[in-house]
């Protein structure tokens, strides 16, 4: 890990701009399939940063099978995503630790994420300046809507981080395959707008650093799970990724339907 570290420091030195940007897998990826991804993504965005891909064993076979294999799987990495969290939050030129994951990785990611924050308040620290988290982003979350409310909303996680954004396609049928194993009565990932209370958004309200992308659109494959590669989502991620807030004053002409709760349509240019 130290030498990890070291080399870290250096890449720091000679990248654009002082940030890390750690990216967490889904379902069904294995780290040859997801690096050239994040690497791409990367290259795209003006190779701003330092990218680090977190893969975890994730692959099993069969979407039922398959499915239950990785998300024991993401329950056994979680303590090693911490260690590398943990880790990251040590390097004094780090200065934002931007976190990304999709699909199943969400669930890894938010879990890590929460275990730390409860450590660092218990030892009477702020997780913000510990760690030094920067951007929140969740594409295609598979988790339960109550789940995700009480972790981000009502248990203080959201406040650990600069800002969260989280990306959501009601025609995601992979997240519906989820949500009909588990007799989940909502995945976030599937949301529509409507699908809120009004208490889940007047909590959103409070919050306040927290925004809700609704995908409406052709793209994401035969399962609609892989929309986050269609050029409109990336687009706004890019715009999003260079600090731009949502809002067509902010260069993020999303089309707002509610506080804090836009739509992103194929042909979005941002």
């Amino acid at each position: 890990m130290d030498i990890a570290l070291q080399e870290l420091r250096r890449r720091l030195v000679l990248s654009v701009g002082r940030v890390v940007w750690v990216a967490v897998h889904g379902v069904q990826t294995s780290f040859e399939e997801g690096a050239p991804i994040m690497a791409m993504g990367w290259h795209k965005r003006g190779r701003w940063g330092v990218p680090i891909y977190y893969s975890w064993p994730a692959g099993g076979s069969g979407y039922v099978s398959g499915y239950s294999y990785d998300r024991e799987s993401g329950e056994f990495t979680i303590y090693h995503l911490k260690q590398l969290l943990r880790a990251l939050g040590t390097v004094p030129e780090i200065e934002s630790i931007n976190l990304v994951a999709h699909s199943r990785g969400t669930d890894v990611l938010i879990s890590a994420l929460r275990e730390l924050m409860i450590e660092a308040r218990a030892a009477g620290n702020d997780p913000k300046v510990q760690f030094n988290f920067g951007d929140l982003v969740l594409f295609a979350p598979d988790m339960d809507l109550e789940v995700a409310t009480q972790r981000i909303l009502a248990e203080g996680l959201g406040q650990g981080v600069r800002h969260t954004t989280i990306y959501v396609s009601e025609d995601d049928w992979a997240i519906g395959l989820a949500e009909s194993l588990y007799s989940s009565k909502q995945r976030i990932g599937q949301l529509n707008p409507e699908d809120l209370t009004e208490d889940q958004k007047q909590l959103l309200r409070k919050v306040g650093n927290a925004d809700i992308i609704f995908y409406r659109g052709s793209a994401g494959g035969s399962f609609g799970h892989s929309y986050y590669e269609s050029p409109e989502v990336y687009s706004d991620f890019v715009m999003l990724s260079q600090g731009h807030k949502a809002g067509a004053e902010h260069g993020r002409p999303l089309e707002p339907v509610g506080p804090q709760l836009w739509i992103i349509r194929d042909g979005y240019s941002p």
